[in-house]
């Protein structure tokens, strides 16, 4: 499995506007200010105030408008469904990138969609807000307050079935994915490419980010047999209070790498895995305070490739509910030259609806600590009519709020 790193992202993206050179209203001082796009039925091309918006009806008009903005913009996307080429690489004339401390609002994820609608014929990567260049540092950056549909079976059928879909990938620095939902997450397991749903990543630039959040998202209803992946990774900073549904394919709902990584109050609901890490280094990191129902393989599995190092990895007061099979934590170097020291495993509660798991497995770890952590009997079965995990009763309450 690979780290948050893409590729196959080469700096593609012309920053002239279509008819108006680059498109910011600027206040005193030019100072950046905001920019507003609406559906609009009236033909009118818009001038982007909040009263006269730009338009951005279909792909090709709001493209333009998002390739065209100065670094530092704010960018408001009113209510409805916006159509976008999103990522393209090696395209000029079509799609858009994510540019240094520009911010990409949306109404509310239940007002505004942002859907992917094509990418180049043959193309292995669709990708929604993503930054230009190899890595690209985009410091600064947010996507908040939409649902982004990847649109990943439409995607492929028009296209390539070999193919994974990227939701947002801000590198460097400072930068926040909050109340996003993202949908139709397309991964391709037989060719082991992974699909990466909300993330932050080191930069070409930084390869030690700090300050990111995710915050507040929501990943469900993928592609129907095609989740692979991992769908909200953090690096450098903090993701918090996130939701992943039902992703049943290696690899895992959340991944986190690089140093002082944290994951708190973090959700997983009929997932196979919820942490999982191997070809990166992490530490510190910090998973506390998490929940998931219905865990099929492992809550944390640190597997270091060859030449990778986990470290200063602290569990603590996290509780799982595992399907028919499961493991709480497991580390084990998974080539030449990995290393793994400095673990802890502190006052967390596992429990099971049926079968038999294993609390923990851990080969060949300097200084591994487990303590004050609640290893529980099976529960009696609890399932609904489509044979998925209902949570005991002790765990209801915390929902995932869209």
């Amino acid at each position: 499995m690979r780290t948050l790193i893409p590729i196959l992202l080469y700096a593609l993206f012309s920053s002239k506007a279509v008819g108006a050179g680059h498109l910011n209203h600027e206040g005193a001082g030019g100072a950046p200010q905001h920019i507003y796009i609406a559906i609009r039925s009236d033909g009118l091309v818009g001038s982007g105030t909040k009263a006269d918006p730009f338009d951005g009806s279909v792909s090709a008009k709001l493209d333009a408008v998002l390739r065209g903005i100065h670094n530092g913009t704010t960018v408001h996307f009113g209510p409805g469904t916006f159509l976008s080429s999103g990522f393209r690489d090696d395209d000029s004339e079509t799609g858009f990138s994510v540019k240094p401390k520009c911010r990409y609002l949306g109404a509310g994820s239940n007002m505004t969609t942002f859907k992917i609608t094509s990418v180049r014929r043959n193309s292995h990567l669709a990708c929604a807000f993503c930054s230009g260049g190899t890595n690209g540092d985009v410091s600064g950056a947010s996507v908040e307050n939409v649902t982004l549909d990847m649109n990943g079976a439409e995607i492929v059928a028009a296209n390539n079935p070999d193919l994974s879909t990227y939701g947002v990938l801000l590198p460097g620095s400072n930068n926040i994915i909050r109340k996003v939902h993202l949908i139709g997450v397309y991964g391709h397991f037989a060719t082991l490419r992974e699909a990466f749903g909300l993330g932050t990543a080191a930069s070409a630039t930084n390869s030690t980010p700090s300050g990111n959040l995710i915050e507040d998202c929501v990943v469900d209803d993928f592609a129907a047999g095609y989740d692979y992946g991992q769908m909200i990774c953090i690096r450098g900073g903090i993701a918090r209070n996130n939701w992943v549904i039902g992703q049943t394919t290696l690899t895992s709902a959340y991944q986190a790498y690089g140093a002082n990584a944290v994951l708190d109050r973090c959700y997983a609901f009929n997932c196979r895995t919820f942490l999982y890490m191997d070809t990166g280094d992490v530490g510190p990191l910090s998973v506390k305070n998490c929940r998931a129902w219905g865990i099929t393989g492992e809550f944390v599995n640190l597997a270091p490739s060859a030449g990778f190092t986990h470290h200063d990895v602290k569990v603590v007061n996290n509780a799982v509910e595992f399907g028919v099979t499961g493991t709480f934590f497991s580390a084990t170097p998974g080539g030449a030259g990995a290393r793994l020291y400095n673990l802890s495993v502190l006052n967390n509660t596992a429990n099971q609806r049926g079968g038999e798991y294993t609390p923990i497995n851990v080969n060949r770890v300097l200084n591994f600590q487990s303590g004050g952590n609640h290893w529980l009997k099976p529960n009696a079965p609890k399932q609904a009519a489509n044979g998925t995990t209902v949570p005991s009763a002790s765990w209801r309450g915390i929902a995932a709020v869209k």
